[in-house]
Protein backbone atom coordinates (compact mmCIF):
# COMPACT_ATOMS: atom_id res chain seq x y z
CA UNK A 1 0.00 0.00 0.00
CA UNK A 2 1.15 3.58 -0.90
CA UNK A 3 -0.20 6.36 0.85
CA UNK A 4 0.81 9.77 0.90
CA UNK A 5 -0.71 13.18 2.23
CA UNK A 6 -1.28 16.68 2.59
CA UNK A 7 -2.40 18.92 5.89
CA UNK A 8 -2.55 22.47 6.48
CA UNK A 9 -4.21 23.59 9.87
CA UNK A 10 -5.95 26.55 10.21
CA UNK A 11 -6.39 28.61 13.38
CA UNK A 12 -8.95 29.99 14.09
CA UNK A 13 -10.20 32.89 16.56
CA UNK A 14 -14.03 31.46 17.30
CA UNK A 15 -15.01 34.91 19.07
CA UNK A 16 -13.85 37.28 16.26
CA UNK A 17 -13.16 34.85 13.28
CA UNK A 18 -9.77 35.86 13.04
CA UNK A 19 -7.62 33.50 11.67
CA UNK A 20 -4.58 31.95 10.49
CA UNK A 21 -2.04 28.86 8.98
CA UNK A 22 -0.06 27.00 10.71
CA UNK A 23 3.70 26.42 8.84
CA UNK A 24 3.99 22.96 9.74
CA UNK A 25 7.88 23.08 9.42
CA UNK A 26 7.67 25.16 12.58
CA UNK A 27 6.92 22.32 15.04
CA UNK A 28 7.62 19.39 12.65
CA UNK A 29 10.32 17.52 11.29
CA UNK A 30 9.95 16.52 7.18
CA UNK A 31 9.58 12.98 8.55
CA UNK A 32 6.93 13.44 11.35
CA UNK A 33 4.89 15.86 9.06
CA UNK A 34 4.68 13.41 6.29
CA UNK A 35 3.84 10.43 8.43
CA UNK A 36 0.85 12.87 10.27
CA UNK A 37 -0.33 13.84 7.03
CA UNK A 38 -2.79 10.74 6.66
CA UNK A 39 -2.85 9.37 10.25
CA UNK A 40 -5.68 10.23 11.42
CA UNK A 41 -4.51 9.88 15.13
CA UNK A 42 -1.36 11.97 14.59
CA UNK A 43 -3.63 14.78 12.81
CA UNK A 44 -5.50 15.10 15.55
CA UNK A 45 -2.77 14.69 18.32
CA UNK A 46 -1.07 17.54 16.51
CA UNK A 47 -4.17 19.69 16.22
CA UNK A 48 -4.39 19.62 20.52
CA UNK A 49 -0.59 19.80 20.60
CA UNK A 50 -0.96 23.28 18.57
CA UNK A 51 -4.09 23.98 20.54
CA UNK A 52 -2.04 24.22 23.97
CA UNK A 53 0.97 25.93 21.98
CA UNK A 54 -1.19 28.39 20.81
CA UNK A 55 -2.92 29.26 23.98
CA UNK A 56 0.14 29.71 25.94
CA UNK A 57 0.98 32.37 23.86
CA UNK A 58 -1.85 33.95 24.85
CA UNK A 59 -4.70 33.29 22.06
CA UNK A 60 -8.02 32.64 23.57
CA UNK A 61 -11.14 30.53 22.12
CA UNK A 62 -9.19 28.56 19.39
CA UNK A 63 -10.95 26.73 17.22
CA UNK A 64 -8.26 24.52 14.68
CA UNK A 65 -9.43 23.15 11.12
CA UNK A 66 -7.29 21.05 9.09
CA UNK A 67 -7.77 21.07 4.52
CA UNK A 68 -6.21 17.57 4.43
CA UNK A 69 -5.77 15.69 0.74
CA UNK A 70 -4.78 12.24 0.32
CA UNK A 71 -3.76 9.53 -1.95
CA UNK A 72 -3.79 6.05 -2.46
CA UNK A 73 -1.80 3.52 -4.17
CA UNK A 74 -1.47 6.30 -7.31
CA UNK A 75 -5.04 7.32 -7.11
CA UNK A 76 -5.86 11.16 -7.88
CA UNK A 77 -6.02 13.02 -4.07
CA UNK A 78 -9.12 13.06 -2.38
CA UNK A 79 -10.46 14.97 0.81
CA UNK A 80 -9.61 13.02 3.76
CA UNK A 81 -10.86 15.59 7.25
CA UNK A 82 -13.97 17.21 7.21
CA UNK A 83 -12.39 20.99 6.95
CA UNK A 84 -16.22 21.54 8.65
CA UNK A 85 -15.15 19.68 12.20
CA UNK A 86 -12.92 21.81 14.55
CA UNK A 87 -10.94 19.23 15.78
CA UNK A 88 -10.16 20.80 18.97
CA UNK A 89 -13.63 19.33 20.13
CA UNK A 90 -12.78 16.06 18.71
CA UNK A 91 -11.09 13.38 21.64
CA UNK A 92 -9.01 10.35 20.36
CA UNK A 93 -10.61 6.85 20.98
CA UNK A 94 -10.96 3.53 19.07
CA UNK A 95 -15.04 4.85 18.20
CA UNK A 96 -15.88 5.46 14.37
CA UNK A 97 -14.27 8.78 13.58
CA UNK A 98 -17.09 10.68 11.74
CA UNK A 99 -14.51 13.77 11.11
CA UNK A 100 -12.85 11.78 8.72
CA UNK A 101 -14.53 11.61 4.75
CA UNK A 102 -15.48 8.30 3.81
CA UNK A 103 -13.45 6.96 0.97
CA UNK A 104 -15.64 6.02 -2.29
CA UNK A 105 -13.61 4.07 -4.81
CA UNK A 106 -13.52 0.89 -5.74
CA UNK A 107 -10.60 -1.49 -4.83
CA UNK A 108 -9.92 -3.83 -6.81
CA UNK A 109 -7.29 -6.82 -6.71
CA UNK A 110 -5.41 -8.60 -8.79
Amino acid sequence: MEKAGYCQFKIVDGTSGKWFYVDNTDFLTPFQEKQMSFQPDFILEYAHYLKNHFESQGHKNIEIYVESYVTLNGRRSTGYVDPKVNLVEEKESFRHKTWIIPFKDDIKGI
